[in-house]
C-alpha cells in the first residue's frame, strides 16, 4: 500500500467513524490521521460547507435588511429566496435600495 492509497483509507475511516461516534470520540480514535486534510475529498466536503454558510449568510442579510426595508415578506418570497443560488442572494442585496417592495425586489429574479 502507497502512502496516498494509506491516506485515502485512513480520511475514509475517518469520515465513517463521524457516523457511529461523536466528533471528540472520532478524533481520539483516528488522532494519527493528518493527511486527511490534504484528501481531495476532505477539502470537497469543506468547500461544499463555505458554499452552504455563505448562501445561508447571504440569505440572512437579505432577509434581515428586507424585513426592516418592507415588513415580513410572504411564504411566496420566502420561498423563492430560499430556492436562489448565491450569485442570484448576492444581486437582490444589491438591488434591496433601489426596491420598493418583495414583489419588486424579486420580480427580476
Amino acid at each position: 500500500m502507497t502512502g496516498e492509497e494509506a491516506g485515502v483509507l485512513w480520511t475514509t475511516m475517518y469520515l465513517l467513524a463521524g457516523l457511529q461516534f461523536d466528533r471528540e470520540v472520532a478524533k481520539v480514535l483516528l488522532s494519527g490521521v493528518r493527511q486527511m486534510k490534504e484528501s481531495t475529498t476532505y477539502q470537497a466536503i469543506l468547500e461544499e460547507g463555505r458554499e452552504e454558510g455563505r448562501k445561508d449568510e447571504a440569505l440572512r442579510v437579505l432577509l434581515a435588511l428586507g424585513t426592516r426595508r418592507f415588513g415580513k415578506p410572504s411564504a411566496a418570497v420566502s420561498r423563492k429566496l430560499r430556492s436562489c443560488d448565491i450569485a442570484a442572494l448576492d444581486r437582490l442585496i444589491e438591488r434591496i435600495l433601489d426596491a420598493g417592495s418583495w414583489n419588486d425586489l424579486v420580480a427580476a429574479q
